[in-house]
């Protein structure tokens, strides 16, 4: 699967936590989103978003990370987004999962985030 708008939305509304879910839900605080993720879900896409995350720009995996501007660019140097809802699911995902770090977030401002190993 390419990382694309579409596929990032797509698992992001199928991980959300519903009213009704059995399971207690995953928090995640995100850049001023307050999101609840559904354990389950998570644990059944968990392969395929793995796949996206090893698709991103390899400045976002080396020890100073990098900003939400290089989350909009993959690992050939496209850019794949420009909506800023879109990052900033793909970032609540990445927490989820433990696949993104936040390296620091000064001001208000972006996080700076790094790119983690799959966990084994």
């Amino acid at each position: 699967m390419s990382l694309s708008l579409t596929a990032v939305n797509d698992h992001y509304t199928y991980c959300l936590h519903l009213p009704g879910d059995r399971d207690r839900p995953i928090p995640v605080k995100a850049h001023g989103m307050n999101v609840l993720f559904d354990p389950r879900r998570l644990r059944e896409r968990s392969g395929r978003l793995h796949d996206l995350f090893d698709r991103l720009h390899a400045m976002l995996w080396r020890t100073q990370g990098g900003d939400y501007q290089v989350l909009c660019v993959d690992r050939d140097g496209r850019q794949w987004t420009t909506k800023r809802q879109i990052i900033d699911e793909l970032f609540a995902l990445g927490l989820a999962l433990g696949r993104i770090g936040c390296l620091s977030v000064a001001n208000g401002s972006d996080p700076t985030i790094r790119v983690l190993p799959r966990p084994r």
